[in-house]
């Protein structure tokens, strides 16, 4: 008696085999997606905080700064999707300034990050969730020394500040990749950050 396998049985193993193969496949994409994303949700927390950090530690700064600079974060999802900026406030007028490039002496900007693998900064969002805010294109997130509260400054199209009540005490920065993968890093006025998936 001879024990093998039947030629419909070989076949039903391979297509199954195809099959969960196809699926993983497919999947990948997705799951490359979301690692993106999420990695770069981590980076721009740890953006924030090393913002916070500077800013307690008095981290020394360019020639002709104030002595304790507020440090933060800017975004401009509508004029750099790609890009965020670590700046000093040098004039201590709560806004960034960038004139002339990054890390030279006529400037706020400490630090360009560019955003990698095509995840963007997709929209700056009050701590309600409204993304955008009505007016508002771009967002400062910054820390004052000595304290370790968190600044908001929602800008309009010219730079100016808009004011948004309440809902203007926290933000959210929502990161999207090219595969439409989307997270949201929660900043809150206490100076929490949290990691939300949408």
């Amino acid at each position: 008696m001879y024990r093998g396998f039947t030629l419909t049985e070989l076949l039903v193993v391979m297509a199954i085999t195809l099959v969960i193969m196809v699926v993983v496949l497919f999947s990948y994409g997705n799951y490359t997606d979301s690692l993106t994303v999420s990695g770069a949700a981590q980076e721009l927390s740890m953006a924030i905080r090393d913002a916070q950090t500077s800013a307690l530690n008095v981290r020394e700064n360019l020639a002709g700064a104030p002595a304790f600079p507020s440090y933060g974060i800017a975004f401009n999802p509508v004029v750099h999707p790609s890009t965020y900026y670590l700046y000093a406030d040098r004039n201590s007028n709560g806004l960034y300034e960038p004139y002339d490039g990054c890390g030279t002496m006529n400037t706020e900007c400490v630090q360009v990050v560019e955003l990698r693998d095509g995840v963007t900064v997709s929209a700056v969002c009050d701590k309600d969730g409204v993304c955008p805010p009505i007016g508002v294109e771009s967002l400062l997130v910054y820390f004052v020394r000595p304290r370790t509260d968190v600044y908001f400054s929602f800008l309009n199209d010219s730079g100016i500040p808009v004011s948004l009540g309440s809902a203007g005490t926290g933000a959210r920065i929502r990161l999207s990749s090219s595969g439409g993968e989307t997270e949201e890093v929660v900043v809150e006025s206490v100076g929490r950050i949290d990691i939300q998936e949408l």
